[in-house]
């Protein structure tokens, strides 16, 4: 075990975290921010589990439901709306003894994903576009309006593929897939992949996975039309209700890893750039052409001369 530390009372929950960045890259994920269900903020050292910094109620009693990193800042947001966007002190880093700025939000939020600095937020089926900042001269709401596509039923999920941050990919409860342009906030496509309910979305490699009410998992090529399924699988008992991707284990250990969690209450880790099944294709592929050359070969034989055709 990596982390485990008592957060105070025994009803205090921990019901948001995200890692704060760090100045160099060997100091990042050594420091954990934690948000709570009475609106505190605890900021934890990985290595000696102990609470180096606080804000008690900076979020006014309310639930803290998401934290944010987005470069060198950390954004915090709770079940009232209200965002707080805490920007880089002298040390070039967020810290909860700084002065946040304050942004309101809809309440209602049912899923929220940050991309290229504007934050999506989705209440029911409906999505708004904002973009926080620490400068108040910066436009805010970037639609004055909420969108949404007919035909689709709430928003569960979202998520972007590396290499194709131009799309954001939500996931309804009725197993449809709507894709939005990131750069004027168009509908692009509605993808209809499965009659199950969608609990989770995420970008690995240059695919979609997807995690589903029934404990499968899917991932799907959407580069290509229709949507190719790449891999499907039972990986759960229970729901699948989060995927995370690792990206920095690629270029520390040469692996990029998924994990799943699941209402069965395991957590499962995965080869996210399916290497063993792109090797088994690789290799069917090469003994199919072998064959082939082999057959060829055998009738273009005329006495001990052979002649490929």
């Amino acid at each position: 075990m990596v982390l485990s530390t008592a957060l105070g009372e025994r009803d205090v929950r921990a019901t948001a975290l995200a890692f704060r960045p760090g100045s160099k890259w060997d100091e990042e994920g050594s420091r954990l921010w934690i948000g709570t269900n009475y609106g505190d903020m605890k900021e934890i050292d990985v290595s000696t589990h102990k609470v180096v910094a606080s804000r008690l109620n900076i979020h006014n009693g309310r639930q803290i439901i998401k934290i944010f990193r987005y470069q060198n800042t950390m954004w915090t947001l709770d079940e009232d709306g209200t965002l707080y966007v805490w920007p880089p002190t002298d040390s070039g880093l967020p810290t909860l003894e700084g002065d946040p700025v304050k942004c309101r939000l809809p309440r209602g939020h049912t899923f929220s994903i940050v991309i290229k600095g504007v934050l999506w937020l989705a209440i029911g089926r409906e999505i708004r576009v904002f973009k926080p900042s620490a400068s108040q001269s910066e436009e805010f709401n970037l639609r004055q309006q909420p969108f949404s596509q007919p035909g689709v039923s709430d928003i569960t999920s979202g998520a972007a593929i590396a290499g194709q941050l131009d799309k954001v990919y939500f996931g309804h409860s009725d197993g449809k897939i709507t894709i939005y342009s990131a750069n004027d906030y168009k509908c692009l496509g509605i993808v209809n992949v499965s009659v199950y309910k969608i609990n989770c979305l995420a970008g690995a490699g240059e695919h979609l996975w997807a995690g589903y009410n029934t404990g499968k998992l899917c991932v799907y090529d959407t580069q290509v039309r229709p949507w190719k399924v790449i891999k499907d699988w039972h990986a759960h008992e229970g729901p699948v209700t989060k995927l995370l991707v690792d990206r920095s284990s690629l270029w520390m250990s040469g692996l990029l890893r998924v994990g799943s969690v699941s209402l069965d209450n395991t957590i499962r880790l995965w080869d996210g750039l399916l290497t063993g099944d792109w090797l088994g294709r690789f290799l069917k592929q090469q003994h199919s052409l072998m064959t082939k050359l082999t057959i060829r070969a055998r009738i273009a034989t005329t006495g001990e001369r052979y002649k490929l055709v």
